[in-house]
C-alpha cells in the first residue's frame, strides 16, 4: 500500500523552475513589444474622437447659420464661437451652439504640452464656411490646430 502510494507522488510532476523563468521571459517580451502599439491605438482613437467633436460643432454651425439664429460680426472677417463648459453665459452665439449640442465636447488628444481645454468654431463671414479648431486658451488663436474640414497634420495618422 506505502509503495503504491510512493508511486503516485513520485509521478507527480510540476514545472521546473527554468521552465517558469523562460514563460515569464516571454510573457514579457510580448508585454514589451504590444504596450507601444496600444498606446499608438489610443492615440489615434483620440485624435478620431476630436475629428468627430470637430464635425459635430461644424454642423450644429452650420445648422444654425441655416435658420439665421447666428448673428455674424459683419459682412468680411470672421466669427468666432468658443465651445467650452468655462465660457460665461455672455455672448449668444456662444449659447447657441451649446445648447444645440447635447454635450460640450472637450478635446481628448493632446498635441502640445499645453492643455487643450476647448474647441471653437471660426466661421468666414463673407462665404459662411465653418473651420473648428482645439483652442489651446481662451480665444482663438493660430496655434491652435483645425480638426475639421481638414485636420491639421497632429491629427494624421
Amino acid at each position: 500500500m506505502t509503495e503504491t502510494l510512493t508511486k503516485k507522488v513520485k509521478k507527480k510532476k510540476g514545472f521546473t523552475l527554468i521552465e517558469l523563468i523562460i514563460v515569464v521571459a516571454i510573457i514579457a517580451i510580448l508585454a514589451a513589444l504590444a504596450i507601444p502599439k496600444l498606446m499608438g491605438t489610443q492615440d489615434n482613437a483620440k485624435k478620431k474622437a476630436d475629428i468627430a467633436n470637430g464635425k459635430l460643432i461644424h454642423d450644429a454651425v452650420a445648422t444654425l447659420i441655416t435658420e439665421d439664429k447666428i448673428t455674424l460680426s459683419g459682412t468680411t472677417g470672421s466669427t468666432t464661437i468658443e465651445i467650452s463648459s468655462s465660457v460665461a453665459s455672455g455672448t449668444d452665439n456662444d449659447d447657441l451652439v451649446k445648447n444645440k449640442l447635447q454635450t460640450i465636447p472637450v478635446p481628448k488628444y493632446n498635441h502640445t504640452s499645453s492643455v487643450n481645454t476647448q474647441f471653437c468654431a471660426v466661421i468666414d463671414n463673407a462665404d459662411k464656411s465653418i473651420t473648428v479648431y482645439v483652442d489651446a486658451g481662451s480665444t482663438h488663436a493660430s496655434s491652435d490646430k483645425q480638426v475639421y474640414p481638414t485636420p491639421h497634420n497632429d491629427y494624421a495618422n
